[in-house]
């Protein structure tokens, strides 16, 4: 039996503008998200996806409701806690790649798994890169490389650690639909290893286990 990676329970947020009404972002949202499952967010601008990734990866609290990763209520770890949690369990990939631009492919791979350490390091990063058909392009920078391929690095550096859960915010937002493709084929495979991905996009041709399309503050989830 698949066992819950996440899990939200009666989850709102409202952002309050020094200037403007309140907008609610997300309204009493529930949602589970189970090991081995392939989660897609799908909605315009503005109607809380990016909020409810945020939440899940501990990045932001809920006004109300809670949080759980593999059982875990994020509320009650200290911000400290919560990194090191968000260190072990979760990988983030985003659409604008966040890789550093002095450090090879292979490096920028490496560089965020050195603060939480671990034996074999540099084998598993090169494992990485490989398993992302990058192989050939490990030693080169991130200015030398595709849109595409910069995207599979950052992949690549979310996978490193094996991790429950991936949390993916436009991952494909800056590629052409060649690379797109080749991204959630990534991300799809590894659910189908056990992981659990939860993805954010405004595509609306994506196939999931699970889609939830957010539609100003009304949401319907559909099982595929």
């Amino acid at each position: 039996m698949n066992t819950a990676t996440v899990e939200l329970t009666g989850v709102s947020k409202t952002y309050q503008g020094s200037r403007s009404a309140a907008v609610a972002a997300l309204c009493d949202f529930s949602l589970r998200v189970e090991s081995g499952s392939f989660v897609v967010l799908q909605g315009p601008s503005g109607c809380g996806k990016t909020t409810l990734l945020l939440m899940v990866g501990g990045l932001l609290s809920p006004d109300q409701g809670m949080v759980r990763v593999r059982g875990q209520d994020l509320a009650a770890l200290s911000a400290e806690g919560r990194a090191a949690f968000r260190a072990r369990t979760i990988g983030f990939v985003f659409q604008q790649f966040h890789l550093i631009p002095y450090l090879t492919a292979l490096d920028n791979v490496l560089a965020p798994a050195l603060a939480v350490g671990g034996a074999g390091l540099r084998q598993r990063a090169e494992e990485s890169i490989t398993r992302l058909g990058l192989s050939d392009r490990r030693d080169h920078l991130p200015g030398e490389l595709s849109s595409g391929e910069r995207q599979r690095v950052a992949l690549a550096r979310a996978l490193l650690h094996q991790p429950a859960l991936i949390l993916a915010d436009e991952p494909t937002g800056n590629l052409d639909e060649e690379s797109a493709m080749a991204v959630l084929g990534h991300l799809r495979a590894y659910a189908r290893e056990g992981g659990a991905v939860l993805m954010a996009t405004h595509r609306t041709d994506v196939s999931a286990d699970v889609l939830v399309r957010l539609r100003s503050g009304a949401t319907v989830t559909d099982h595929e």
